[in-house]
């Protein structure tokens, strides 16, 4: 295996990490249940997403206690632009007309 094929193959592994946290992220801000948040700061602080939404709270200058729903969207916004620019920053320009995603779905019984 060329050294180029295990790059890519790295670059490949970085965005489908990326992908996957990308849309973990998604259900969990937007899913519904009790798992749902309203605002980021209902986010339990034993959850992954939890220190990413504090850090983007205090870069903005967001009061953590005191946010509005506006703000608390706000960061949400921030934290999916977040993992999808780690998604687009895995490839480059050239390496892009050569990526393919394949996504298969499966219903299971």
């Amino acid at each position: 295996m060329s050294s180029q094929n295990v790059t890519m193959g790295k670059k490949l592994e970085k965005v489908k990490d990326s992908y996957f946290r990308y849309i973990e992220l998604s259900q969990f801000l937007f899913g519904s249940g009790d798992a749902a948040v309203y605002d980021v700061n209902e986010i339990p602080t034993d959850n992954k997403f939890y220190q990413l939404a504090r850090d983007l709270a205090d870069s903005m200058e967001i009061s953590w206690e005191s946010m509005t729903h506006e703000e608390s969207n706000r960061i949400m916004l921030a934290m999916l632009d977040d993992c999808y620019n780690a998604m687009s920053k895995g490839i480059s320009k050239k390496d892009k007309p050569k990526l393919v995603i394949d996504i298969n779905f499966k219903l299971l019984k």
